[in-house]
């Protein structure tokens, strides 16, 4: 079974949308965790509809902590009996058939750590942009990994003991607190993955969009490549 987890502030024009798409999943053993980081707007009588209509939507509203912090306290109330985890943006789309064919592939391959897959950047009203296409294999991520990342966050599924092994996510490291996240794991040794399907659209709206937003993210993604040139060139030496 899959814990999902959706930090959310101010995410009223969105969030009914990113839900649907997940209650619709053709794979329905799952739970979804929203986590309402003091939002102003009518979030939360969108989120606590969803609480009413369906047994497996669990919200917990917190004060203004930021969305690393709403991350992370989700982690601390998901089902201890289920196996793999997922973060789920609270403005993006799941393809009906996403968490199946995440499912699958980590049944199939138990060397597999994370998996993600292909996608579709959207607009604001969710008109197709361009297609995202990824590195699919283990070795690809350890070669390349340190030049960009290559997992869409809210589409990757992780497995449980990824996060016993390496931590929660670092709020130092906020805006990119996935890269650095995946990064660890690579680091720790556990291997990641993407199946070449198309299964979730990315939206690009002003609020994700912002030049001071990206410049910040850029300022820390660096900070995580050079870790992992660190990493590259340390195994190298060790080879």
């Amino acid at each position: 079974m899959i814990s999902v987890f959706m930090p959310v502030y101010n995410g009223e024009r969105y969030i009914g949308e990113a839900i649907q798409s997940i209650v619709n999943q053709t794979y329905t053993e799952f739970e979804l965790l929203i986590v309402d980081d003091a939002s102003t707007d009518g979030t939360v009588g969108i989120i606590s509809q969803w609480v009413r209509k369906d047994r497996r939507i669990r919200a917990f509203y917190l004060p203004h902590v930021g969305a690393v912090h709403a991350r992370n306290f989700a982690l601390n109330q998901v089902n201890q009996r289920h196996r793999y985890l997922m973060n789920h943006d609270s403005d993006d789309i799941s393809f009906p058939d996403k968490f199946r064919t995440l499912v699958e592939f980590l049944e199939s391959h138990p060397s597999i750590a994370v998996v993600g897959c292909f996608a579709d950047y959207i607009d604001a009203q969710g008109h197709f942009l361009r297609e995202l296409k990824l590195i699919t294999q283990p070795e690809e991520f350890r070669q390349n990994y340190h030049v960009v990342n290559s997992l869409i966050n809210s589409a990757a599924l992780i497995r449980r003991t990824v996060f016993a092994a390496v931590g929660n996510y670092r709020d130092e490291y906020n805006s990119v607190d996935d890269y650095d996240f995946f990064a660890r794991t690579l680091m720790a040794g556990f291997d990641l993955a993407n199946v070449p399907q198309k299964l979730h659209k990315i939206r690009l709206h002003p609020q994700s969009m912002g030049s001071t937003r990206l410049q910040l993210q850029e300022r820390l993604a660096e900070k995580v490549r050079e870790k992992l040139r660190n990493y590259a060139r340390a195994a190298a030496v060790l080879a």
